[in-house]
């Protein structure tokens, strides 16, 4: 699951047909164990950004490269045994974020409001694990999480 909870843009001033702004993005994937039905993890990544969307015929119409560079995060939550591990904090990571996308717009009605489907690729901070998850011990090092996300938005 891949969501924009809040965003804000405006025209730039500076290049013709780009909206900039800022946006908080999240992505969550939850892990389960088909064997053992009381153990399930979900990592969730996300990060605050300056953002922008390049159409290069019409704001608001048509396809739109969008960019975003900010401070993301990433944790874990681990559910076992009936209790519900969050966060753990030796599986936590933040530092510097950038997403990259294509999408889409299509005007909806007489107003400005707009349609967007967006295909986007982030890169966060994470964690690579040495050990299979449900061992003790856990080994971790720092790392990165890629997520691809489709979106379907709406632009006011």
């Amino acid at each position: 699951l891949s969501l924009d909870l809040i965003g804000f843009y405006w025209p730039s001033k500076v290049w013709q047909r780009t909206l900039v702004g800022g946006v908080y993005n999240v992505t969550g994937d939850r892990y389960t164990n088909k064997e053992n039905k009381d153990f399930w993890m979900q990592a969730n990544s996300g990060q605050f950004s300056i953002s922008a969307m390049h159409f290069p015929k019409v704001i608001g119409e048509g396809p739109f490269l969008r960019a975003d560079l900010g401070w993301g995060f990433f944790g874990v939550e681990v559910y076992a045994d009936g209790e519900t591990l969050e966060p753990l904090s030796d599986w936590e990571e933040s530092g510097l974020a950038d997403l990259f996308g294509v999408g889409y717009a299509i005007p909806v009605g007489g107003g400005g409001t707009r349609i967007l489907f967006n295909a986007n690729y982030a890169m966060r901070p994470g964690i690579e694990i040495d050990q299979k998850i449900g061992e003790r011990g856990y080994p971790r090092k720092s790392g990165s999480v890629q997520a691809l996300s489709f979106t379907l938005g709406c632009l006011f």
